[in-house]
């Protein structure tokens, strides 16, 4: 299987040979209703209706307004999301995953890393 990529307007969404969904965001990165659909609609054509864990590396995200936190937190319901681990890197992005963890309960497993090797791992027993 070869990397498989798709760039919208918020998010750059890769396939990797190893089965797990990255996404990343360029710095700033504020999502509305609509460009968060688009990245869901990006992320469902990558899975190909498979369950895939998903690494979220969120430096690039500043926030996200309260639709769009609900809109992915039920994401789970209408894509196959196996899991997601988030990568956060400064103090802002632990606050908005944290806030986002304990706010919106998502429906799948989640979790908050520093580390991007221990996500991965942690990602894995979700394959």
């Amino acid at each position: 299987m070869s990397e498989k990529r798709i760039i919208t307007k918020t998010a750059v969404i890769t396939l990797g040979e190893d089965g797990i969904i990255r996404v990343s965001s360029p710095p700033g990165t504020i999502d509305t209703l609509a460009t968060a659909r688009e990245n869901a609609r990006a992320f469902d054509k990558l899975c190909g209706g498979k369950k895939r864990p998903v690494l979220i590396y969120m430096e690039g995200t500043r926030e996200e307004p309260q639709d769009v936190r609900r809109f992915y937190s039920d994401l789970s319901l209408s894509i196959p999301v196996a899991a997601s681990a988030l990568i956060v890197s400064t103090p802002v992005s632990k606050v908005i995953g944290s806030f986002y963890i304990g706010f919106n309960r998502p429906r799948h497993p989640i979790k908050l890393f520093t580390s991007e090797s221990e996500a991965i791992e942690w990602l894995k027993g979700y394959m």
